[in-house]
């Protein structure tokens, strides 16, 4: 029970094709009501990224790219195959719930950091313009021959942090040293 409703999972889900599942109400030995529902199972395309952020650190104002896509079988999709990506966006969520929706693309670099165009590989640059702790995901939303799907990848987390300043001196102005010791800065 679950917020007021019976909730249950059904795990042996190891074929593509249509299940029915039929849901019983029982009390004692009877049966008080059931209700069937017909599902599809499709083998889904898996959304990667060549970059898993861990906790990274960053200054405000530096670059940082995360690119993203599908593979069936090991294989990359680049379209081909059947299997069409109608968006791909990186989602940054700030530590005050915020989310900013950046569109990755594979565009080519013309018009973005993207290296190739058309090759199933999106890209986009993480907001570090702001300082704050984010949470990175992918999502990406499409088509198959069998059907719509939307898949989402978490990608980690992330702090940008303002830039500082490095200063420093000779502790010891009068110090003369020979080549190869130690100089304290």
């Amino acid at each position: 029970m679950e917020k007021g409703q019976y909730v249950g999972t059904y795990r042996n889900v190891d074929q593509a094709g249509s299940y029915v599942l039929e849901t019983q109400i029982i009390s004692g030995e009877a049966v008080i009501t059931s209700s069937s529902v017909s599902v599809s199972v499709q083998q889904l395309p898996v959304l990667k990224s060549d970059q898993e952020l861990d906790g990274d650190i960053f200054k405000i104002g530096e670059s940082q790219t995360l690119t993203g896509h599908l593979e069936l079988d090991n294989q990359l999709l680049d379209g081909s195959q059947g299997t069409v990506i109608n968006s791909m966006n990186l989602i940054a969520t700030y530590s005050d719930g915020r989310q900013e929706i950046i569109p990755m693309q594979d565009s080519g670099p013309e018009s973005s950091a993207d290296e190739t165009a058309g090759d199933g590989v999106y890209t986009a640059d993480l907001p570090l313009s702001e300082e704050g702790d984010y949470e990175v995901s992918l999502v990406a939303q499409g088509t198959t021959p069998e059907g719509n799907f939307m898949l989402e990848e978490d990608s980690g987390d992330y702090r940008v942090v303002p830039v500082g300043v490095v200063s420093g001196k000779v502790m010891d102005e009068a110090l003369y040293t020979k080549p190869g010791s130690i100089v304290s800065v």
